[in-house]
């Protein structure tokens, strides 16, 4: 679970009044659609440069990429 998400339902168990907001109901509700919409975005990143790390690296390509000076990327992680 991400900082951000987690901070959200710490201040809904530490305050109960917030639970019963209209506003919190749905700032909580709107976090959880971007969250899971950037865990999407971030899967679909991931796979890219899986395709992209295996291309790099496999023979005879990683010579050629070598001499061009491609090299593997970095999978991208929520933190």
């Amino acid at each position: 679970m991400a900082s951000g998400q987690a901070s959200v339902k710490f201040l809904a168990t530490q305050y109960p009044q917030l639970k019963a907001d209209s506003i919190f109901n749905d700032a909580s509700m709107r976090w959880n659609q971007l969250y899971s919409e950037l865990q999407g975005y971030i899967e679909n990143y991931n796979r890219q440069i899986t395709t992209y790390n295996t291309y790099v690296t496999n023979f005879p390509r990683v010579i050629i990429c070598l001499v061009m000076k491609r090299t593997s990327r970095k999978h991208a992680k929520i933190t």
